[in-house]
């Protein structure tokens, strides 16, 4: 605790939450109350991403009258949009976990060390999968980010923008003209 904070109780902390947000929608409407997903956890008890009216702080809100809200967050809206044109729809993929039965992990673009720090703790899993499985573990990414820090077998640092040419020159894509595999007009 900072030398110039004042210890409360719970009860107070709650009365000035409340009393300012009556202010705010008072003077401002609900409008200026707004609900931001940023924290990295999904699927959170009081603030998770998705559904974004689900989360009890949401329905809280919406028994004051309602409030600002976001469109996906940070990063998901522009993955589902991409995920179309990839995929041809959304595309869940595997568990950090189920590297345990990998022998090659890439981390195309994924920095769970930087993106995923509040709790999410993909980092943790992704350490205890690879050391079960002893899986190589390669990064491509511009930067040398914490997510390797010592870890990674191979880091790959490839210039912004070139990350479709590499894919295409490693010839590991799925072929597209495949029936069902995606949303690209053809």
């Amino acid at each position: 605790m900072k030398a110039n904070s004042e210890r409360i109780s719970w009860e107070e902390a709650y009365g000035i939450i409340a009393t300012n947000m009556q202010r705010l929608i008072k003077e401002y409407g609900n409008e200026s109350i707004y609900l931001n997903y940023g924290t990295g956890t999904l699927g959170g008890t009081m603030t998770r991403s998705w559904p974004p009216g689900n989360t009890l702080v949401a329905r809280l809100m919406n028994c004051c009258g309602g409030y600002l809200n976001h469109y996906g967050d940070y990063s998901s809206a522009q993955i589902a949009e991409g995920l179309n044109y990839t995929y041809g729809g959304w595309a869940d993929g595997n568990s950090p976990s189920d590297i345990e039965n990998s022998k090659l992990v890439v981390l195309f673009g994924n920095n769970p060390g930087e993106t995923r720090m509040s709790g999410g703790g993909v980092t943790y899993y992704l350490e205890q999968a690879r050391q079960k499985s002893n899986a190589r573990m390669i990064i491509i990414d511009p930067r040398y980010t914490d997510t390797g820090a010592g870890r990674e077998d191979e880091w790959i640092p490839i210039r912004p923008g070139t990350d479709a040419a590499l894919v295409k020159r490693s010839g590991v894509c799925d072929d597209h003209r495949k029936p069902g595999r995606s949303g690209i007009p053809r």
